[in-house]
């Protein structure tokens, strides 16, 4: 399946009140699902590595790398006379025809199934970023690289972001960034005649998003600072899910074909962050974020944090979001979904959802440079759908 993560796209979203800090951190995380949308098969075990390293006084490197790797199946329709149990795949090595792309035969309703396919998938992601602040102002450029390689998507990404200082006590700052991506999508190879010798693949596809955001951030006292941020995104290109099928009503004549999205989408929103130190053992922060689209979907997400610092080695985390979101005009829940609509979708992801999660997390400094943390998070949606991952890592401070 798709696991289209952008690490510029997350940083600028959702970091906040972040500073420079030289650091290796190596971290694992352990992650199980089990809902309607993807039902893990395998739990996923993806470790990382993270360097932070100052240069002087003027530039800062940050680097990491994150290697993952899932099996699990998602709900379709698919023609029941073909196997179900080989999985879904875009290349021609796939040892079996995987039921989901049995398309374009006219079916019977009788031979229209709903359900699991099952599906495997291994990414590998690195990301590089070099942050040079300005002689004079302390302004700050960040420049960012970043590439995603799975079997079916290739994406790299290119970003750029402007921090201005508004005041020469550093109190107050404007930032600009800016990201572009243009992946490769390589689609299901139907038949060997059309197979392209390296890929696999018979035919390959690209999408582009472009993000842009602007933020003004300030401190207000001694004890609180706040965060203004709006976002927009483009998108374009094949957005379609290629694993995912729906039933096309011709005339009365019933296929099972590819679902189909727009071939563009236009996003905005707004974000405000809110932190506060309570005292000298508690810190606070708050977050609110409003997502709109042309696609019809809009979201809310409330976020709390609260950290509790027990001593100088020991402290705790605890945090709650939650989450909804309205569905996309052409997307339906139904199983018995017969459309002679253009565009449709029966992706779970894009339909009317809400969920809860939970988090708890402590970090225990053993010296002045080793640090060691584990966090558990725990997912819950409204359609019987939830998760578990389980964070350890250890941090290494010079």
């Amino acid at each position: 399946m798709q696991i289209k993560v952008s690490l510029f796209t997350a940083t600028i979203l959702l970091a906040t009140f972040a500073h420079a800090e030289d650091y290796v951190t190596t971290q694992l995380m352990f992650y199980d699902e089990d809902h309607e949308v993807t039902n893990i098969i395998s739990p996923i075990v993806a470790p990382s590595l993270e360097v932070n390293l100052d240069y002087g006084a003027n530039y800062t490197f940050n680097g990491k790398i994150t290697v993952d790797a899932v099996s699990g199946a998602s709900p379709t329709f698919y023609d029941k006379s073909f196997d179900t149990s080989s999985g879904a795949s875009p290349y021609r090595h796939s040892t079996s025809m995987p039921s989901p792309f049995a398309r374009g035969e006219e079916v019977s309703a009788g031979e229209i199934g709903y359900g699991l396919i099952n599906y495997a998938e291994t990414r590998i992601f690195g990301a590089a970023a070099l942050t040079k602040r300005l002689e004079e102002s302390r302004d700050e450029m960040t420049f960012g690289l970043s590439y995603s390689n799975e079997h079916d998507y290739h994406i790299p990404e290119a970003s750029f972001s402007y921090l201005h200082w508004l005041d020469d006590s550093k109190n107050s700052s404007l930032e600009g960034s800016v990201s572009y991506q243009r992946g490769d999508v390589l689609l299901w190879c139907s038949g060997n005649r059309e197979c392209d010798a390296s890929s696999g693949a018979s035919a390959i596809t690209h999408q582009s998003i472009s993000n842009m955001q602007i933020s003004y951030a300030t401190v207000i006292d001694t004890k609180s600072q706040a965060k203004i941020s709006l976002f927009g995104a483009k998108e374009m290109g094949y957005l379609t899910n290629q694993y995912l099928n729906v039933v096309r009503n011709k005339g009365g004549r019933l296929y099972i074909e590819n679902e189909q999205r727009p071939d563009r989408k236009t996003a905005y929103g707004v974000r405000l962050d809110y932190a506060r130190s309570l005292n000298d053992k508690w810190t606070m922060q708050t977050n609110y974020r409003y997502y709109h689209d042309d696609w019809d979907i809009n979201s809310h997400t409330i976020e709390g944090e609260l950290y509790y610092s027990y001593n100088d080695k020991l402290s705790f985390e605890g945090a709650l979001r939650y989450y909804t979101q309205s569905s996309a005009e052409f997307y339906s829940s139904e199983s018995d979904y017969f459309t002679t609509q253009k565009y449709a979708s029966s992706d779970l992801r894009l339909g009317e959802l809400s969920s809860m999660n939970y988090l708890v997390g402590l970090d225990y400094k053993s010296s002045s440079k080793f640090s060691y943390y584990v966090m558990v998070d725990y997912y819950r949606q409204d359609k019987d759908t939830q998760a578990i991952a389980v964070i350890a890592g250890q941090k290494y401070s010079f």
